[in-house]
């Protein structure tokens, strides 16, 4: 989270997803330099919604009112210029995150006029929403006080094209003297803009496209001249209610659905409301049953700034292209690797995205939620855990098939799935049977890595083995772009933890013991290959875990740990736990115990793996090593 930052003092501040997006190289982060001439050959005057600016030299205290200014600054290498931005509501594009994140936030969402006058900025940057009276102030307000303010040109359109975005790429350019870079991200825009189009070229039979922007009774917010009705379109498809208005955004009725009938249905992603929210709405609806999109469960999810004015858009015109028309990127048939109930792998090969997914472990349900993938899922089992509290709303907005992780076959079956994702306990013979059973009715099967027994030679559960499960999901579902960044961020964390942790002699390291259960005089404890074992020794502590299942009190005192790893849960809560060990006379000279060395472990980040795998390591590091990691 990002310092809030005003005149007055501090605050603070979500992977771009297309579900079954294609592969869409990123432009690598451009290197922050100085323009070209910040002293300017001469002023630079430029048109702006009807007003001429004129710039006699650089701007070197810009503030940008939304982040897609700051993103689009970012990638033209004026991040040294940026000293706040503002409105972050979405996860700053992955290549120029680092870069975004080092920026101050001014204000949550739009700042005051006073407050933004009191950042002494020598230009404002933002869309026109920003510029009112209530908000920012006019740019008549703010040029009364001697501050220019450049307003996104999309966003003074009646309707909003990629043009726009290219015309605030070029003034930017002359603004900050960095004209060749502008005219290089432009350019690179327009080839992959242009490489979309010669593919969809000779479609005859487009996808037509419903955006579902929110649900209010029985009215949809939707769109008509909006940005990403000119996505949709570059991407070769076609917006079903383009011509319904005038306006860029409106509502229709239930009944506009039905008539319109579409291929697919794109959900905006933004704000409380979770998209699956809005997809059951759409879904338990039983007047719009017979949809296409619907009764093909052909739903898309975006992040509503991947649609919005902002040099993301030539990406997702690339993503909605593979999603409308998987088959001309030659993105199918794709072959993975993966594992039977036996732990011996074997080749499936997935034809096309997988659109009817079943998942019965909250650990496998959060990863593909972090991924975007959370519209693909028709069957869902709440197990053992919770989820993240950051995917509790997505979460619970599933269509729940069983209370626990053993759902029957029939009640599988009767959600006439495409994939069914689970451990490796999943497909024994009391439960749903071997995999081949399914994968012979056509169904696919994937065993979460770390489930898997191994065979013969069974395996420590590792983090490593859970990127093995993110790169096969990113081939699986087509978003391998996505899948790749989510492993580069983890393992670039990793990485700069490690970095810490290698200072350290060895006789400093801690000794750390996992506390999973406790009774009157036992604990239960863990295995050397267990899953907590390697985000303990990737924290930088020493693992005692020898032994699983329940164990005497008088070996946790003959283990004697510097820390104890409690695991959490919400039927089982670490603290309790915790006030258990503490209060036994026996456990009092043990140093965890005596110095209140504790550090609780949520279950869903131990057991399994997903994306906030890497937050974890990070708590644990910090709870062992405080004063290296403050």
């Amino acid at each position: 989270m990002k310092k809030l930052v005003s005149l007055i003092l501090s605050l603070a501040l979500v992977f771009s997803l297309t579900a079954c997006g294609g592969q869409t190289a990123q432009s690598p982060a451009p290197t922050q330099s100085p323009a070209q001439s910040d002293a300017a050959e001469g002023p630079v005057t430029i048109e702006n919604g009807g007003r001429t600016l004129t710039f006699g030299e650089v701007p070197q205290r810009v503030v940008c009112l939304n982040m897609q200014m700051t993103e689009m600054m970012l990638m033209l290498g004026l991040g040294d210029k940026v000293i706040y931005t503002c409105y972050t509501n979405a996860e700053p594009m992955v290549q120029i995150k680092d870069a975004f994140n080092a920026i101050p936030l001014l204000s949550e969402k739009y700042p005051s006029t006073e407050v933004l006058l009191g950042a002494e900025p020598d230009l404002v940057l933002g869309q026109r929403f920003g510029f009112t009276e209530d908000k920012a102030g006019t740019v008549e307000t703010l040029a009364d006080h001697g501050l220019p303010a450049y307003v996104s040109e999309g966003t003074l359109a009646s309707e909003e094209k990629i043009e726009n975005i290219y015309l605030d790429i070029e003034n930017l350019g002359k603004i900050f003297r960095v004209e060749d870079r502008a005219e290089a991200l432009i350019g690179e825009m327009q080839d992959k803009v242009a490489a979309v189009a010669e593919k969809t070229a000779g479609v005859e039979d487009k996808i037509t496209v419903f955006v579902m922007d929110s649900v209010k009774e029985n009215e949809m917010y939707t769109c008509a001249k909006s940005m990403e009705t000119e996505v949709i379109k570059l991407a070769g498809g076609i917006n079903v209610c383009e011509s319904d208005s005038a306006e860029q955004w409106f509502y229709v009725s239930a009944e506009t659905l039905i008539d319109k009938n579409p291929d697919v249905i794109l959900f905006n992603q933004y704000g409380s409301t979770p998209v699956e929210e809005k997809i059951a709405a759409i879904t338990s609806n039983p007047a719009l049953a017979n949809v296409d999109a619907v009764k093909n469960r052909r739903f898309m999810t975006t992040v509503l700034q991947d649609v919005n004015e902002s040099v993301r858009v030539a990406d997702t015109v690339t993503r909605f292209a593979h999603s409308f028309y998987p088959e001309l990127f030659e993105q199918y048939p794709v072959t993975i690797t993966s594992y039977n109930q036996e732990g011996l792998l074997y080749d499936q090969t997935f034809d096309a995205c997988p659109r009817r997914v079943v998942c019965n472990q909250p650990q496998a349900i959060q990863l593909l939620l972090a991924l975007g993938l959370g519209d693909k899922i028709v069957g869902a089992c709440r197990s053992v855990g919770d989820v993240n509290e950051k995917y509790t709303a997505s979460f619970e907005a599933l269509n729940f098939i069983s209370d626990n992780d053993s759902p029957s076959k029939e009640v599988v079956l009767d959600q006439d799935p495409d994939l069914i994702i689970g451990w490796g306990s999943t497909f024994g013979e009391s439960t749903l049977g071997p995999v081949s059973d399914w994968n012979d009715r056509g169904i696919h099967t994937y065993i979460v890595d770390n489930s898997a027994s191994g065979g013969d030679n069974p395996q420590p559960r590792t983090v490593e083995r859970l990127y093995n499960d993110i790169e096969n999901f990113g081939k699986i579902f087509g978003i391998e772009d996505r899948a790749q960044a989510m492993i580069d961020d983890m393992k670039a964390r990793a990485a700069k933890i490690a970095e810490r942790v290698d200072t350290l002699p060895e006789e400093e390291k801690v000794t750390v013991l996992t506390v999973q259960m406790v009774y009157e005089n036992e604990f239960f404890g863990r295995t050397s290959t267990d899953f907590t074992h390697d985000l303990i020794e990737k924290a930088g502590g020493i693992c005692l875990d020898e032994a699983f299942g329940k164990q005497s009190i008088e070996n946790l005192i003959k283990l004697n740990p510097d820390v104890i790893v409690v695991i959490n849960r919400t039927d089982s809560p670490a603290q309790e736990k915790i006030d258990s060990l503490k209060a036994n006379p026996s456990l009092a000279s043990v140093p965890a115990v005596a110095n209140d060395r504790f550090v609780s472990l949520d279950y869903v980040d131990f057991y399994g793996g997903n994306y906030e795998t890497i937050d974890a390591i990070e708590h644990l590091a910090q709870g062992f090593y405080p004063d290296l990691f403050q």
